[in-house]
């Protein structure tokens, strides 16, 4: 049986998070057979299904505090059981999302404590692959030099061509290629379906200036009549409570739940990607209002370019236009979907021959 650890796991209560560890699970089982997973996320105890758990600092599963969280950083103790589960590993897959992501002093912290602690210092003996991510921005020197030890990982992937450029300017090998859930249409495409319920809206709170992004949210929702949706929720990601703060009080179904039941949204417009790449899998076409590079990444490699747009300056008479388009007609959508289904199963052979010419062989 072949050891694989997953490594930058975030959070189960997050859809997107627990969708691209699902994947990176499929994609480690497609390329080696039969795997023993160990997982390590910063919060493994939402993973039930998994239950080889690990927190990146503690080393153990289960929260860990704030303070703690520092401390165990600063004084070197960063997650010894950890680095033994890596050593001890086959091959280590560190799970495809946002990655070293520190535009601010926060984003920096929090990239430190949950990503840098698990960047391989040196080569390793066990083979390291970053499934694809969207990398940046980084800031200054401290930061560039800890991106430069991705080098010593056997294979790095990202998810859109500004990723791409930034670690090449400083000197990071890597290779492009669709996000997890974008690949994951190649083996299973999307079967298009008419939803009966109304429109459905995933937002979130964004960092930063607000730049008039509350008050189109605020715009959009009520043009479209639409039902507000969740896909994240918990500490520091919380979208009810981005909702509460906009005065939408009620409780709000989760995105999957929607997805999953006869009346399920006939359009989905999110503020997160996996949101909106839920719903396409679900077969409801969706809006993406994109606050990353990663969103324009994943909407260009579905041929989906015109249906992305920036979370900050978006228009909402334009969003409700083509969500109407899209409810009178969405085959334009679909045929897009389809004509990359080719494309995109071409990546992930050479993702899946990638992961075994760089893994152990399998029997």
């Amino acid at each position: 049986m072949i050891k694989v650890v997953l490594l930058n796991a975030y959070r189960r209560s997050n859809a997107g998070d627990g969708l691209l560890v699902d994947e990176a699970a499929a994609l480690a089982r497609e390329a080696f057979g039969d795997v023993d997973l160990t997982l390590v996320s910063m919060a493994p105890d939402g993973f039930s299904e998994y239950p080889r758990g690990l927190h990146p600092i503690s080393g153990a599963g289960g929260a860990i505090t704030r303070t703690g969280l520092i401390a165990r950083a600063l004084t070197g103790r960063a997650h010894r059981d950890v680095m033994r589960a890596v050593a001890e590993a086959d091959v280590a897959l560190g799970v495809g999302g946002g990655y070293l992501r520190a535009a601010t002093i926060s984003g920096a912290l929090k990239s430190y404590l949950s990503h840098v602690v698990q960047v391989p210092k040196t080569a390793s003996s066990t083979p390291h692959v970053y499934l694809p991510q969207s990398i940046g921005p980084l800031p200054p020197a401290p930061f560039r030099r800890i991106a430069r030890r991705l080098n010593n990982a056997q294979a790095v992937f990202v998810r859109d061509d500004r990723s791409l450029a930034e670690l090449q300017a400083v000197g990071v090998e890597a290779k492009r290629m669709p996000d997890l859930a974008v690949l994951s249409m190649a083996s299973s495409p999307p079967a298009p379906r008419q939803g009966t319920g109304p429109v459905g809206l995933v937002a979130r709170a964004l960092s930063g200036p607000d730049r008039g992004y509350r008050s189109r949210i605020i715009k959009l929702h009520d043009l479209l009549q639409s039902e507000v949706l969740v896909q994240s929720s918990g500490r520091g990601n919380d979208d009810p409570s981005f909702y509460r703060s906009l005065g939408w009080n009620r409780q709000h179904r989760p995105l999957l739940a929607a997805l999953d039941g006869a009346d399920a949204p006939s359009v989905v417009v999110s503020v997160r990607l996996h949101g909106s790449l839920q719903s396409i899998l679900a077969g409801v076409p969706s809006v993406h209002l994109s606050y990353e590079r990663k969103g324009w990444g994943a909407y260009e490699d579905l041929g989906l370019g015109e249906f992305v747009h920036h979370a900050w300056t978006f228009d909402p008479d334009l969003v409700a236009e083509q969500v109407r388009r899209l409810n009178a007609d969405a085959t334009p959508f679909w045929n897009s979907v389809a004509a990359s289904v080719p494309r995109l199963s071409a990546a992930r052979r050479l993702l899946v021959e990638d992961l075994r010419r760089i893994g152990p062989r399998t029997p």
